[in-house]
Protein backbone atom coordinates (compact mmCIF):
# COMPACT_ATOMS: atom_id res chain seq x y z
CA UNK A 1 0.00 0.00 0.00
CA UNK A 2 1.44 3.56 -0.58
CA UNK A 3 2.41 5.67 2.00
CA UNK A 4 -0.28 8.31 0.83
CA UNK A 5 -2.59 6.98 3.68
CA UNK A 6 -1.78 9.40 6.03
CA UNK A 7 -2.81 8.69 9.50
CA UNK A 8 -2.79 10.35 12.71
CA UNK A 9 -1.78 8.88 16.21
CA UNK A 10 -3.43 10.42 19.40
CA UNK A 11 -2.08 8.35 22.34
CA UNK A 12 -0.12 10.36 25.46
CA UNK A 13 1.76 7.22 25.86
CA UNK A 14 5.45 7.75 24.02
CA UNK A 15 6.00 3.85 23.99
CA UNK A 16 2.18 2.90 23.04
CA UNK A 17 2.36 5.70 20.71
CA UNK A 18 5.86 4.42 18.94
CA UNK A 19 4.30 1.06 18.62
CA UNK A 20 1.66 2.01 16.74
CA UNK A 21 3.49 4.62 14.59
CA UNK A 22 6.09 1.20 13.60
CA UNK A 23 3.42 -0.98 13.02
CA UNK A 24 1.67 1.37 10.61
CA UNK A 25 4.94 2.07 8.45
CA UNK A 26 5.45 -1.64 8.62
CA UNK A 27 1.58 -1.72 6.64
CA UNK A 28 2.79 0.68 4.42
CA UNK A 29 1.02 3.61 5.73
CA UNK A 30 2.42 7.60 7.26
CA UNK A 31 1.98 8.68 10.07
CA UNK A 32 1.53 11.95 12.26
CA UNK A 33 1.52 11.69 15.58
CA UNK A 34 0.52 13.55 18.92
CA UNK A 35 0.24 12.93 22.21
CA UNK A 36 -3.46 15.52 23.13
CA UNK A 37 -7.06 15.62 21.66
CA UNK A 38 -6.53 19.51 21.51
CA UNK A 39 -3.40 19.41 19.08
CA UNK A 40 -5.33 16.47 17.25
CA UNK A 41 -8.14 18.69 16.49
CA UNK A 42 -5.67 21.04 14.83
CA UNK A 43 -3.69 18.46 13.35
CA UNK A 44 -7.05 17.03 11.50
CA UNK A 45 -8.02 20.20 9.84
CA UNK A 46 -3.76 21.18 8.74
CA UNK A 47 -3.01 17.35 7.85
CA UNK A 48 -5.83 16.37 6.81
CA UNK A 49 -5.42 12.43 7.30
CA UNK A 50 -7.25 9.20 6.04
CA UNK A 51 -7.96 8.18 9.67
CA UNK A 52 -7.44 9.68 13.70
CA UNK A 53 -6.28 6.37 15.81
CA UNK A 54 -6.33 7.29 19.32
CA UNK A 55 -6.23 6.32 22.96
CA UNK A 56 -9.72 7.06 24.69
CA UNK A 57 -7.41 8.03 28.04
CA UNK A 58 -5.91 10.98 26.90
CA UNK A 59 -5.89 14.27 29.72
CA UNK A 60 -8.02 17.09 29.52
CA UNK A 61 -9.81 15.83 25.89
CA UNK A 62 -9.98 12.40 26.22
CA UNK A 63 -10.31 10.63 22.92
CA UNK A 64 -14.74 9.91 22.88
CA UNK A 65 -14.56 14.09 23.39
CA UNK A 66 -12.18 14.18 20.23
CA UNK A 67 -14.03 12.15 18.18
CA UNK A 68 -17.29 14.08 19.09
CA UNK A 69 -15.65 17.49 18.41
CA UNK A 70 -14.68 15.76 15.25
CA UNK A 71 -17.67 14.24 13.89
CA UNK A 72 -19.41 17.30 14.72
CA UNK A 73 -17.65 19.69 12.35
CA UNK A 74 -18.43 19.86 8.68
CA UNK A 75 -14.94 20.27 7.88
CA UNK A 76 -13.37 16.90 10.07
CA UNK A 77 -16.67 14.92 10.05
CA UNK A 78 -15.72 12.44 7.12
CA UNK A 79 -12.68 11.10 9.12
CA UNK A 80 -13.10 7.62 10.85
CA UNK A 81 -11.51 7.46 14.02
CA UNK A 82 -10.50 4.06 15.43
CA UNK A 83 -10.56 4.86 19.14
CA UNK A 84 -8.94 1.86 21.85
CA UNK A 85 -8.76 1.66 25.98
CA UNK A 86 -7.70 -0.72 28.10
CA UNK A 87 -11.39 0.13 29.68
CA UNK A 88 -13.90 -2.45 28.06
CA UNK A 89 -16.32 -0.23 30.02
CA UNK A 90 -15.56 2.74 27.54
CA UNK A 91 -16.58 0.76 24.35
CA UNK A 92 -20.43 2.01 24.08
CA UNK A 93 -19.69 5.16 24.78
CA UNK A 94 -16.61 5.66 21.87
CA UNK A 95 -18.99 3.61 19.68
CA UNK A 96 -22.30 6.11 20.27
CA UNK A 97 -19.84 9.17 19.87
CA UNK A 98 -18.94 8.21 16.32
CA UNK A 99 -16.31 6.03 16.34
CA UNK A 100 -15.92 3.74 13.53
CA UNK A 101 -14.25 1.04 15.84
CA UNK A 102 -13.14 0.54 19.16
CA UNK A 103 -10.25 -1.73 20.19
CA UNK A 104 -9.04 -3.28 23.55
CA UNK A 105 -5.71 -1.64 24.16
CA UNK A 106 -3.02 -3.75 24.09
CA UNK A 107 -4.23 -4.67 20.61
CA UNK A 108 -2.74 -7.09 17.98
CA UNK A 109 -0.93 -6.11 15.19
CA UNK A 110 -3.19 -7.65 13.55
CA UNK A 111 -6.53 -6.54 14.88
CA UNK A 112 -5.18 -2.71 13.92
CA UNK A 113 -4.32 -3.94 10.85
CA UNK A 114 -7.72 -5.19 10.04
CA UNK A 115 -9.24 -2.18 11.77
CA UNK A 116 -7.35 0.09 9.47
CA UNK A 117 -8.24 -1.24 6.55
CA UNK A 118 -11.99 -1.50 7.41
CA UNK A 119 -11.89 2.60 8.18
CA UNK A 120 -9.96 3.11 4.86
CA UNK A 121 -12.39 0.99 3.17
CA UNK A 122 -15.31 3.80 4.31
CA UNK A 123 -13.29 6.97 2.72
CA UNK A 124 -14.99 8.21 -0.48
Amino acid sequence: MPMSQRILIVDDDENSRAMIVRWLHRMGHGTHETATGEAALDMVLMEEPELVVARVELPRMNGIELTIRLKQNPKTAYVPVVLYSAARERKDAALKAGAFRWMYHPASFEELAAAVAAALKTKP
